[in-house]
């Protein structure tokens, strides 16, 4: 009896090692191509020259609803691709923009008109193959005029980094420029953990001010602090305010 329930767990366990496997499967590209990468990350079913496209489901018509184009699809186009180093291994960071399209030839252009975002990550693996590491589809809504705003991948620590959207106006000698931090290693995948706004005046109405936003290494953190700096006529304050990323909560916080 003894032995039958060991063979019965080993059974088991070497089952559930085999369904792991085959349930990652579905994560993996033995080679990139952008093609079919497109094709299973959208349903893409179309192609012309840099832009896929694709029928939104219903639920997706939530995410999608402001560029869902005249003939009832989505259009969508290859963005950017970025290589980030992270835990050791080499990442490729992909970003798609899903436009909204008044008839065939023409783009919905309003200043509230903004591409709606997907990002991909893919782990490069030794054997030259890629991993899925995490895709959101439909993530943002971002820009205006019918372009996308503007995007940056930014170093947090040593061996971490974080997809940052950059937002700003000016208005009346006063530029502010926010920064949005969302990170590539969490999960869920591009969980927010920091947002911030900056502040420029141009000494019309007043002193001339500037606020920066900077790292600076913590010894005891494997992340970054966040601190802001502040300019004002020329002369350079001290730290005006820290923040440390709180590991618990997945979170930049204020610090002393």
């Amino acid at each position: 009896m003894k032995k039958q329930v060991i063979i019965l767990l080993l059974c088991s366990i070497l089952s559930a090692k085999a369904f792991g496997q085959e349930s990652d499967a579905y994560k993996k590209f033995p080679v990139f191509n952008i093609q079919k990468v497109t094709e299973k990350l959208f349903g893409a079913t179309a192609i012309k020259i840099n832009e896929y496209t694709w029928k939104p489901t219903y639920a997706e018509l939530f995410d999608f609803a402001d560029n869902v184009s005249y003939d009832g699809y989505c259009h969508t186009k290859l963005d950017t691709a970025i290589d980030i180093k992270m835990n050791g291994s080499t990442y490729m960071l992909i970003t798609f923009s899903t436009f909204n399209y008044a008839t065939k030839n023409e783009l919905m252009d309003c200043h509230a008109c903004a591409p709606t975002i997907s990002v991909a990550l893919f782990r490069k693996e030794a054997d030259k193959s890629f991993t899925l590491e995490g895709f959101k589809k439909g993530f943002t809504s971002f820009g205006s005029y019918g372009q996308r705003g503007q995007y940056a991948v930014e170093k947090i620590g040593a061996d971490k980094s974080a997809l940052v959207l950059i937002s700003g106006y000016t208005n009346q000698g006063y530029t502010v420029e926010g920064k949005t931090y969302y990170s590539l290693t969490s999960v869920p995948f591009l969980t927010q953990i920091f947002t911030y706004e900056t502040e420029t005046s141009d000494g019309n109405t007043g002193d001339e001010e500037s606020n920066t936003l900077k790292t600076m290494p913590n010894a005891a953190s494997e992340y970054y602090d966040l601190v802001i700096t502040s300019k004002k006529n020329g002369k350079i304050s001290p730290v005006k305010r820290k923040y440390s990323f709180y590991t618990e909560g997945g979170v930049y916080i204020p610090s002393k």
